[in-house]
């Protein structure tokens, strides 16, 4: 079953990524892309927090 997913041995010289790895790169790609949204909206979220801690300054400090 594994040699069905990642390509026979013989057909090691073959320059054709096997589905299998190109099915991984198609997913670490995606991952990428939603690391780099999550890294924009970490500073989105951390703005707001700054913003809010600005407008309501008594209301964010520990007592």
């Amino acid at each position: 079953m594994v040699s069905i997913l990642i390509g026979d041995s013989s057909d090691r010289g073959s320059r054709h990524p096997s589905p299998a790895s190109a099915l991984l790169w198609s997913r670490i790609a995606v991952l990428e892309e939603l690391q780099h949204k999550l890294h924009d909206m970490e500073k989105h979220l951390v703005a707001l927090v700054e913003i809010h801690q600005d407008a309501y300054p008594k209301t964010c400090t520990k007592q």
